[in-house]
């Protein structure tokens, strides 16, 4: 049955025709009409023959068969298409087989859903399209949708790999464990979450059925196959194309809206269509038809659903507000039913709360019965009756005026967004690629002319996009935008409008993300106040989340973290009011906030947030869940526990990479964390190797954030590089750091501090004492001397300058009262510090007192750090020296050695490896074996030539 679209239209208003007549009168109507309908006859017959087969035998809830599907020629088990192999077939259905498969070059074990359409000679287009929506569809990241992995073209064949998800289909899940109403709805309500996630990503499913909305063996559910059919179907263009003539449409009848049974233009109303449909079936289970299998479909709303042969308990609880919300949803007229799946999902929320539905019309004794029964425990029947009374009555045709202005917004919204996706495949056209900020962009151009005398929808859609330009990095635009938008928000709404308030939000969350902390903290903090006002708690738990980051990046960490610590308790306390995202983001930023200003307790955070990651995302590889266990990582790392911290972030990093793709912004943070993770445990090589992989994972891309995230990871070079001896690279690698720094957050943010310091040492390391010593002091005198930790570290670094200076009991001064206070420090800090300490006693004569200050911190050292790790060869290093001037040569040998051994893997052209060589022929020397090597003078002569008057005289004494 190959018909073009117009073809369709026409034969269902036959089959309309023909099902309004008694079944004996039907074939004597079509043999009459048979000669003038051509080529629509056979077609209508077999619908017709179809019909008679389901009322007068057994009735299948199945899709009647509208081509014969191509046979899976040429497909075979271990065969491979793409990176996949397959495995074995599952389905087949009209417009595609799916295949079980898994990565052939073992990538990953996980197995997918292989999807391969068979679309014949155009393989290759649908192929391609394919391949350039893979980027949108790839952020349906929910836990109630099946994940869109990958995407591709072997060869003729086009394939999208989709999660596998191993359950059962919603209705026969509700029947098989005999659910009451209220479990139905609240797994329902799933549905509905994910239906209207993805419609903010301006994506329609079009073929929401039992089939594809599974329950796994957790009892969650699971949307499958999100935006493929908007793919197989090119977009819903109205007018016929390549694939709708080669493949036809991607719906199934029994769940199809009538506009797209009609082949007109889709909204997001298509979607609430299908979703009425779904829930009538689902509590309708025994006798019951769809909408559209009901013997007429222009007379199935007669079939009114209280008549069908249900349980009574079940029909006394779907008697009244059920019913009229699946009438609505299945409204004839796309703008009578529900603006969104969350409008049709709040009335099922409030349907459960024994609350009035928005659905209903709005007559009082039905607000008051609901009322009574909410309230039925709290109060007797009068004082229900006077409360409902003195509320209702102001508030009965106020509401009722007001979901008409809401319901003709939000159907003007969803043209709008419609007239979005239509000017994106005018985009596509011409050959250019769309995409997802090329579709914000427009939708950013179009909607203040589109809602010029609509400010609430005006302010609602510049919010939303300005959000969604922050997700793709374009900071510095989308607070541009909102800055205007909060502006026009507070003039005509008010201040404590909920879209004012949470378009304030967005703009401090975008604020935070550039590093313009005060800016930000003000506007969260005016958006903290009147979220408590409104009594949002999901509005109230992000605010308090944006604001903690941004006092973090102001440096007001107790505040910081007391508000991280209050998100997580409200977020808890009120779990079933809030999405289970924003609870767990919730607990990642306290995590996060507790590493920030080094407070105990993050590891017990991130391993909270990572449980409450599998929970909602369960086994799938998402970047939520790799994002958490990257959490893990730092936490580890916040806890000294190097070795752990390394691996944990490597796994993410390889793994975050694996999904998203070599140039991803998060792929650049998990690669910044591994590199630091690195670098703390002694690895400077492999860090630089991580950090260069981040980098090229930022790109050139011009946001602030693109270049804060590079600073941070040129800082971090710059201290690899210095712990390699490496001063040149390091100096120019923290110059650009600190460029960036002060342009985005100031000289004297915290992130700018630390660099100074990277700097200071990259100078000392080149001989520059005298301006890393300036330099040190000018920066000290401005610090606060609240921030005793900072102030110390300052102290400690222009310690070790003094040292090298030649003013050893300056320096030792110092380098003792920084060392004291840093003793809480991370260990690497704390580690230097000690280092520092022992330096300067050694340099002013005190080789005992060195001994004493080293000998227990190299335990320490071999314990958390590398083998290789820089800080362990210096402290074997300065030891060696210690003993050597203590006259204990024997003692001094061992530590001199693998001291020498390291650094000639470290850096063997560096100064170290020359410097610990020489101190190590003294020692031989000292022993009665002098060394002879040729190495060896060349080294002592390297070294008589630096600026460094240590070095100058160990190159006389070998």
């Amino acid at each position: 049955m190959n018909l073009a679209r117009n073809d369709w239209s026409a034969l269902l208003r036959l089959l309309d025709e023909a099902l309004e007549l008694p079944p004996a009168e039907r074939e004597a109507w079509l043999a009459a009409r048979e000669a003038s309908l051509g080529a629509l006859a056979p077609a209508l017959r077999q619908l017709l023959d179809e019909r008679r087969a389901i009322e007068t035998g057994t009735f299948l809830q199945a899709l009647p068969v509208l081509a014969a599907a191509p046979a899976s020629a040429g497909l075979a088990m271990g065969q491979h298409i793409g990176p996949y192999a397959l495995l074995r077939e599952l389905g087949q259905g009209g417009m595609a087989s799916v295949w079980l498969a898994e990565r052939a070059d073992g990538a990953h074990r996980r197995e997918v859903a292989l999807k391969l359409p068979w679309l014949g000679a155009r393989a290759r287009v649908i192929g391609e399209r394919f391949a350039r929506e893979r980027e949108i569809l790839s952020a349906l990241t929910h836990p109630h949708i099946a994940s869109v992995l990958d995407a591709g073209l072997d060869g003729a064949q086009p394939w999208l790999a989709l999660e596998y998800v191993q359950g059962e289909p919603i209705t026969a899940h509700a029947a098989k464990q005999a659910l009451p109403t209220a479990a139905r709805l609240r797994l329902f309500l799933q549905v509905l979450q994910a239906v209207q996630h993805a419609h903010a990503q301006l994506v329609i499913h079009r073929d929401i059925k039992p089939a594809n909305v599974l329950v796994d063996e957790r009892g969650q559910v699971k949307l499958l196959d999100f935006g493929v059919a908007k793919l197989l179907d090119d977009d819903g263009a109205t007018q016929d194309t390549e694939l709708t003539q080669l493949g036809g449409r991607a719906m199934t009848p029994q769940y199809a809206s009538p506009e797209q049974v009609a082949g007109q233009t889709l909204g997001t109303a298509s979607d609430v269509y299908s979703l009425g449909v779904l829930l009538h079936e689902r509590h309708r289970p025994l006798r019951g038809h769809t909408p559209s299998s009901a013997p007429c479909p222009r007379r199935w709303k007669s079939m009114a659903p209280s008549a069908m042969a249900v349980d009574p308990a079940t029909a006394r609880a779907l008697r009244g507000d059920i019913d009229t919300i699946v009438m609505k949803a299945l409204a004839a007229l796309p703008a009578d039913r529900y603006s969104s799946a969350e409008s049709m999902a709040q009335d099922i929320e409030r349907n459960l709360q024994s609350m009035p539905i928005q659905a209903r019309p709005a007559s009082l004794g039905y607000r008051l019965r609901k009322a009574l029964v909410r309230h039925r425990v709290a109060y007797g029947v009068a004082s229900a009756l006077s409360i409902t009374l003195a509320a209702g009555l102001a508030a009965t045709a106020w509401q009722a005026r007001e979901a008409r202005v809401e319901a003709a917004r939000a159907d003007r919204a969803k043209r709008f967004v419609l007239s979005i996706f239509q000017s994106a495949d005018t985009g596509a056209g011409s050959g250019a690629a769309t995409t997802a900020l090329d579709l914000l962009r427009q939708a950013r151009a179009k909607v203040d002319s589109d809602f010029r005398d609509d400010v609430a929808a005006q302010v609602e859609l510049q919010t939303s996009i300005a959000s969604g330009l922050i997700g793709f990095g374009q900071e510095s635009e989308a607070v541009g935008l909102l800055e205007g938008v909060v502006q026009l928000a507070t003039q005509r709404l008010g201040q404590s409008d909920r879209l004012t308030v949470q378009a304030r939000r967005v703009l401090g969350e975008g604020l935070a993300t550039q590093a313009r902390s005060a800016d930000a903290i003000v506007h969260l903090r005016e958006t903290l106040a009147q979220a408590r006002r409104l009594d949002d708690s999901t509005l109230i738990v992000e605010s308090m989340q944006w604001l903690s980051r941004s006092l973090i990046l102001s440096g007001s960490n107790d505040e910081a973290v007391s508000m991280a610590r209050e998100a997580t308790a409200i977020a808890d306390r009120e779990a079933a009011r809030i999405d289970p995202t924003t609870r767990l983001y919730a607990w990642a930023w306290l995590a996060n906030a507790l590493s920030s200003a080094r407070r105990p307790g993050e590891l017990d955070a991130a391993l909270k947030a990572e449980a409450l990651a599998k929970q909602i995302f369960g086994t799938r590889e998402v970047q939520p869940l790799i994002a958490n266990h990257l959490a893990v990582g730092n936490a580890y790392l916040a806890e000294g526990r190097y070795a752990e911290a390394v691996a944990t972030l490597g796994d993410s990093a390889a793994r975050m990479k694996a999904l998203l793709g070599a140039q991803h912004r998060d792929v650049a943070a998990a690669f910044g964390f591994l590199g630091r993770a690195q670098r703390d445990h002694g690895q400077p090589d492999a860090a630089l190797d991580s950090l260069r992989t981040g980098l090229k994972a930022t790109g050139s891309g011009d946001s602030k954030n693109s270049a804060l995230h590079r600073a941070v990871s040129e800082q971090v070079m710059g201290d690899a590089l210095n712990a390699l001896g490496r001063h040149d690279e390091a100096l120019a690698a923290v110059q650009r750091s600190l460029q960036a720094y002060e342009q985005a957050a100031g000289a004297n943010s915290p992130l700018a501090r630390n660099a100074y310091l990277t700097q200071s040492m990259a100078l000392a390391g080149l001989g520059r004492l005298a301006e890393a010593e300036r330099e040190l002091r000018a920066r000290r005198a401005g610090l606060d001397p609240k921030q005793a930790l900072v102030v110390a570290r300052f102290d400690n670094q222009l310690a070790a300058v003094l040292a090298a200076s030649d003013r050893a009991e300056e320096a030792l001064a110092l380098a003792r009262e920084a060392s004291v206070k840093l003793r809480a420090a991370a260990p690497p800090v704390a580690a230097s510090s000690a280092l520092a300490v022992a330096l300067a006693q050694l340099a002013a004569g005190h080789a005992r007192d060195a001994i004493a200050t080293v000998e227990p911190l190299l335990a320490t050292l071999q314990a958390n750090q590398h083998a290789d790790s820089p800080l362990l060869a210096e402290a074997r290093w300065l030891l060696g020296q210690a003993l050597l001037a203590d006259h204990r040569a024997e003692a001094a040998e061992p530590p001199l050695r693998q001291a020498r051994d390291a650094w000639q893997r470290l850096n063997p052209q560096g100064r170290m490896a020359d410097r610990t060589q020489v101190e190590h022929a003294r020692a031989m020397r000292a022993l009665g074996r002098p060394e002879r090597s040729p190495g060896l003078r060349a080294a002592a002569s390297r070294l008589a030539c630096l600026p460094f008057k240590d070095d100058r005289a160990a190159a006389t004494r070998w």
